[in-house]
């Protein structure tokens, strides 16, 4: 698939639920993805090295309807966060 997002194959796998969003003159502009769980979190992280990603822009929620709907990737303001 043209829009799909890989990964260097680090892993068993060098996939990640994400797509290449092209503008109207088909160049890839952006990256859509799904809210990384647990088990994905480490390659969210790396496509956005990857892909030398300057802005992540998430719409959900992190709790809706009392769920955690994705794992947190960013830190409380001046704290770290360590994965993988």
């Amino acid at each position: 698939d043209k829009h799909r997002v890989t990964l260097e194959f680090e892993n068993d796998s060098d996939y990640i639920n994400a797509s290449f969003i092209e503008d109207f003159h088909g160049n890839r502009r952006y990256i859509a993805a799904q809210g990384p769980i647990d088990d994905s979190v480490t390659d969210f992280l790396q496509m956005i090295w990857e892909y030398q990603i300057t802005s992540v822009i998430c719409t959900a929620n992190e709790i809706e309807a009392g769920r955690f709907k994705f794992r947190r990737y960013w830190p409380d303001e001046e704290k770290s966060i360590e994965f993988g």
